[in-house]
Parts: C-alpha cells; sequence; structure tokens
C-alpha cells in the first residue's frame, strides 16, 4: 500500500495550524503532538501533518524524541539567555544600520505594521499580534542592507516567537510595554539617530528577557505585585 502523499496546499494548512497551536500556548511547552487527535479535530490525513511537523523542527518549534514522537519545544534558561543575549547585540546593530538606510518607505511600513499590531492586541488576536511583531523586525533587518545580520536575526525568531508566547500569556503587559517601545525606536529612526535607536532596540530587547525571567516558575507573584 502506497504512503498518501499530501499537496502543498494542506501541509501548509497543517503547518499552520500546529504553528497557531503553539504560538497561541494552546500547546504548550513540553506537551507530546498527538497526530491521530488532530487528524481527528481537523479533518486532515496524518501525511501533511507529519512533514509540517518535519518543518516545524526546522524552524525550533518542535523536537522529536525518540520512542515519545514530537513535543512543543521547551528551551532550557541557559539557551534562552543566550538566544536574547545574541538577539539584543545583532537587533541593536539591525536598528542603527536601518536608520543609515532609512526612507520614506521604511518609516512609512514600520507604523502600518505598528498600528496593525496595536488592533490584533486589542482584538485579543495573539498569534496575528506576534506576526506583526515579527514583521515589524523584520522590516528592520531587511532595511540594514545586511544579509550576515539578516540570516542570524531569523536563525533566532521563531524560538524568540515561542518565547515570547508563553511570556504574553502570564505577563500581558509586557505587549503593551513593547509596544510603547516601538514607537520610540520609530521615532529615533525617523529622527536619524542611529546610535540612540540601537541603544534603544537593545533595551527592548533586554527588557523582553527581564520579562521571561520574572514569569519564570515560581517568580509570576513578582511580576503581579509591581503594578
Amino acid at each position: 500500500m502506497k504512503t498518501p502523499i499530501s499537496t502543498p496546499t494542506l501541509a501548509k494548512e497543517a503547518y499552520d495550524t500546529l504553528r497557531r497551536l503553539i504560538l497561541s500556548s494552546e500547546l504548550q511547552s513540553g506537551e507530546r503532538i498527538i497526530v491521530r487527535e488532530l487528524c481527528e479535530n481537523f479533518g486532515l490525513s496524518p501525511t501533511p501533518f507529519k512533514e509540517a511537523l518535519v518543518a516545524l523542527e526546522r524552524d525550533g518549534l518542535v523536537t522529536s524524541r525518540p520512542r515519545r514522537g514530537y513535543i512543543v519545544a521547551n528551551p532550557d534558561p541557559t539557551k534562552i539567555a543566550n538566544v536574547y543575549e545574541i538577539r539584543a547585540v545583532v537587533e541593536g546593530l539591525a536598528a542603527r544600520q536601518a536608520t543609515e538606510h532609512r526612507t520614506k518607505e521604511l518609516i512609512h511600513n514600520l507604523e502600518k505594521v505598528q498600528q496593525r499590531q496595536r488592533e490584533q492586541w486589542l482584538a485579543e488576536d495573539r498569534v496575528g499580534s506576534g506576526d506583526s511583531d515579527l514583521a515589524f523586525h523584520g522590516l528592520l533587518w531587511a532595511a540594514s542592507n545586511n544579509d550576515v545580520l539578516q540570516a542570524i536575526a531569523e536563525r533566532f525568531s521563531n524560538q524568540a516567537r515561542l518565547i515570547m508566547a508563553s511570556v504574553r500569556q502570564r505577563y500581558p503587559r509586557r505587549h503593551e510595554e513593547a509596544l510603547d517601545e516601538h514607537d520610540d525606536i520609530i521615532a529615533l529612526i525617523a529622527a536619524g539617530h542611529a546610535r540612540e535607536a540601537e541603544e534603544a532596540m537593545r533595551n527592548h530587547i533586554i527588557r523582553a528577557a527581564m520579562a521571561l525571567r520574572a514569569t519564570s516558575p515560581g517568580d509570576a507573584s513578582d511580576v503581579a505585585t509591581d503594578e
């Protein structure tokens, strides 16, 4: 009996479905992904989901385990810290170089994405808001005109999305703070203040890392009393 082959459309549908479940925290870090249940819930055959899981592992959102299948990725604390240390440097450099190469189109696109992200957050579209957040940073990576920088930033983007999805579930105020920080970064870029934009972006990433530490198990009460 031949194994059924999924069409690219079905594979993408399965990928988008799983990605949404992970980034909305409907599937939690460390949770086992059961393909049979997915097929029953979403009316697809196993093949597109299996193809999607391979792609999601490549993107850093799931991990395969011997005899357990796939689980939602759960980065260890050391790896998380390393990701954010690298992101602070890379994202800061992207903001500075994007400022040096800024155009009116860039500023317009940043403002447009920022507005969309606010609307999505108010509509409680957490996955859409996260995608817009990534789009905001992606505009700066591209505007840096630095292919090496862009490749490094994209390498860590999915891991950062997974981590921040968890933070936003436990600390929604962080997202509102991040939006305000984006406004400040846009203003600095528009004014041509390259070094200040770099510093603001680095601080933006550092604050995200601090929020992550504050919302780790056992520390949530500290955040709750910081209103």
